[in-house]
């Protein structure tokens, strides 16, 4: 019969499993305990700037503006509409305290898309107090058309369309939630011009011809929680502190558990069974004794003494069984060095640790049954 497991080594590949989970949880702990578990980070903007571009114009009335009134959005006739009132409504959104001021104005340019160009102010640079203020200028359409064709008659050229790009011209100072402010928002809205309308490009066509505009100011700090990277994965500071603090204990616990019993098992053992535990990696066994044990054999006085025997003439040390009897063997050279070990008979009992712990009740193999005494 082959021998069962052995249980030291069976104890051995379990203790092996739960050092490594607890080598990696003690790694984990080392990198979670040697970060805070929470930095400074960005948090929501501090301030938000905002503004909203317009433009209207009062008119004829008749079959293009039935009410007599152009509003944003709608294209503006050059034949119909000489000049439009164009505004921007700037607005500082916060919900800290503050004390703001600034400056305000309005420019437009007008270019062919072949380098030429012209800027023109629509509304002077003017001082204001608060979070907000609406800044407006009037923009000729008819002198527009007039340049343009003066433009064309000097360079031979004649775009299809012009741009026109309206500019708003914020300065900002102040404070904010205690913080010194000093910023600048000038968000561009383009218009297109041809020999017959002006208009807002097409939806989509350019971030420039958005009508609303908005641009944050400055991020918050606040506290945030760090993280870390284990095998690829974003993990919080406190939570691999928590998992490194389970998962050790229970690997500990895990160990301890194992080595008590396994220290338990070998107590309840006789010889040989402890000889298997913890040398069974040294053991080679022979079902049927290839000799009989001769008187001039070397006996020695401990199992460990065969071992340096063994470890010294490079030997397997040979396991045979007669009845209650253990004997173990190294050869070399003629002369056998023997050390023999009597099992204990035991009850057998499962061993949660893999296996039986050696022979007899506790080893691999049962003793062969006694035969009835005869009477």
């Amino acid at each position: 019969m082959h021998p069962g497991p052995v249980p030291g080594q069976v104890a051995q590949v379990v203790g092996g499993i739960l050092g490594v989970v607890a080598l990696a949880c003690a790694l984990l702990a080392a990198l979670s305990y040697g970060k805070s578990p929470t930095g400074l980070g960005d948090g929501p903007a501090l301030y938000t700037q905002q503004g909203t571009f317009a433009y209207e114009a009062q008119v004829p009335a008749g079959p293009v503006y039935e009410n007599g009134r152009l509003t944003t959005g709608q294209p503006a006739y050059v034949q119909v509409v000489r000049s439009l009132r164009v505004s921007f409504d700037y607005e500082v959104a916060t919900t800290a305290p503050h004390t703001l001021f600034g400056t305000t104005g309005l420019t437009a340019e007008m270019a062919n898309g072949s380098g030429w160009s012209r800027t023109f102010p629509l509304a002077a640079k003017t001082a204001f107090a608060g979070d907000r203020v609406t800044v407006t200028g009037i923009l000729q359409l008819a002198a527009l058309r007039a340049l343009a064709a003066r433009v064309e008659a000097v360079t031979g050229q004649v775009p299809d369309t012009y741009t026109i790009t309206i500019r708003p011209q914020v300065t900002l100072s102040g404070q904010v939630d205690g913080t010194a402010v000093k910023d600048a928002f000038s968000p561009p809205l383009q218009l297109n011009l041809d020999r017959y309308k002006l208009t807002l490009p097409p939806p989509g066509a350019t971030p420039d011809g958005e009508l609303q505009r908005a641009q944050d100011g400055p991020a918050t700090k606040q506290r945030v929680a760090n993280t870390l990277s284990v095998l690829g994965a974003k993990l919080e500071v406190q939570s691999a502190r928590r998992l490194a603090t389970v998962l050790g204990l229970a690997a500990l616990a895990g160990a301890l558990g194992v080595g008590l019993l396994f220290l338990l098992r070998l107590r309840r053992a006789d010889e040989p069974a402890r000889i298997r535990a913890r040398f069974g990696h040294l053991i080679v066994e022979i079902a049927v004794p290839r000799r009989r044990f001769a008187e001039h054999d070397v006996v020695m006085a401990s199992f460990e003494d065969l071992v340096r025997v063994s470890d010294r003439h490079g030997r397997m040390i040979l396991h045979a069984r007669d009845g209650d009897r253990h004997v173990y063997l190294v050869e070399d050279d003629g002369i056998a060095y023997r050390f023999e070990a009597e099992a204990r008979p035991e009850p057998r009992s499962p061993d949660i640790l893999g296996g039986p712990l050696g022979g007899g009740p506790l080893g691999g193999e049962s003793p062969p049954p006694r035969e009835p005494a005869e009477h």
